[in-house]
């Protein structure tokens, strides 16, 4: 998989790294892990993302969702599915954290996620989460059905101004990796 960099300190990707750290039995919430893998940029701008090693390395981390989603509105199908939301950052080349990152598909302009569950599962529910900036109340509608063990891309598709679907789409467009 190849994502492109944008952003303000993209312009030569080869001083920069993308960082990918966990969040253990979450869909949302914070980091919970280190990084489990760090990508060195290109200089025409690129990241390539190996889903295979990176699937290998996350296996072992995956735990079930965690109480307080559950206690918020989310549910796993089955009970003990394991699974971790892959978070990723950007780092320059001294390691200092520049900014986190978000993935997003160019062509359908919607951000994306990367997932990893240890089954076929579900996770469904609606979670409300107050955005920081307009301190306005946000609802996650999860729908996310994962048709086999690994890694699955996760979509934010937005309805309206307080609404967001989440949905499974392995098939997504144009990436790139943008500072938040």
């Amino acid at each position: 998989m190849v994502l492109k960099m944008t952003g303000a300190n993209a312009g030569d990707a080869s001083t920069l790294f993308a960082s990918f750290p966990l969040i253990q039995g979450g869909v949302t919430g914070p980091v919970t892990t280190p990084s489990v893998m760090m990508i060195q940029g290109t200089s025409d701008g690129l990241v390539r993302l190996p889903l295979d090693e990176l699937d290998r390395l996350v296996r072992p981390l995956a735990k079930q969702l965690r109480t307080e989603l559950i206690q918020a509105g989310l549910s796993a199908e089955p009970e003990d599915l394991h699974l971790a939301r892959i978070g990723t950052y950007i780092y320059d080349n001294s390691f200092e954290l520049t900014e986190g990152a978000g993935i997003r598909d160019q062509v359908a302009n919607n951000s994306l996620a990367l997932i990893y569950v240890d089954r076929p599962g579900a996770i469904k529910g609606t979670l409300s989460i107050h955005e920081s900036e307009s301190g306005d109340e946000i609802f996650y509608l999860f729908d996310l059905k994962m048709p086999a063990a690994g890694i699955h891309w996760v979509r934010f598709k937005t309805v309206d101004s307080k609404h967001t679907k989440v949905v499974i789409d392995d098939t997504p467009g144009t990436l790139v990796l943008s500072e938040n």
